[in-house]
């Protein structure tokens, strides 16, 4: 069972059952951290069915998810990513782009996140399994701010 499963759970939606209309009717009742786990094409899609006032309440973590799953497939793509996310933002504060959701601070932090984690799902992707999961644990704790050391 992984992550977004076992979150879920909490929330009475099967993993199987969770569509983007479900999502965007039951939007308030998932987590940050569930909004967190789930993937670009259910946030983008749940953006369809959701209404205006719920946008810029699911935009963040569609930025993020977006932001990891561009990064993870290719790392390379951080940078440009990275780079991109702030300035996309003040496009939308200034009025130059036509969006569903207004800029924010939280779409910044939420891309610049999904950035981190792709990176860091790279590496896991890529990483000899001889390595092991504990440094990749040490890594991911050090990203989060705990630190096990």
């Amino acid at each position: 069972m992984n992550a977004l499963e076992r979150l879920l759970r909490s929330s009475r939606v099967r993993p199987g059952e969770l569509t983007p209309q479900i999502l965007a009717q039951r939007l308030k009742s998932f987590t940050p951290e569930q909004l967190g786990a789930m993937d670009h094409s259910l946030l983008y899609s749940a953006r369809g069915y959701a209404a205006p006032e719920q946008q810029d309440m699911i935009s963040p973590f569609e930025h993020r998810a977006f932001a990891r799953e561009a990064t993870r497939e290719n790392p390379l793509m951080a940078l440009p990513i990275a780079l991109a996310t702030p300035i996309y933002a003040g496009a939308k504060a200034l009025g130059l782009t036509r969006s569903r959701s207004g800029a924010s601070l939280d779409q910044v932090g939420q891309g610049l996140r999904g950035v981190g984690e792709g990176l860091l799902g790279a590496m896991q992707d890529r990483m000899p399994s001889s390595i092991g999961e504990e440094t990749l644990k040490r890594l991911l704790a050090r990203y989060r701010g705990r630190s096990n050391d």
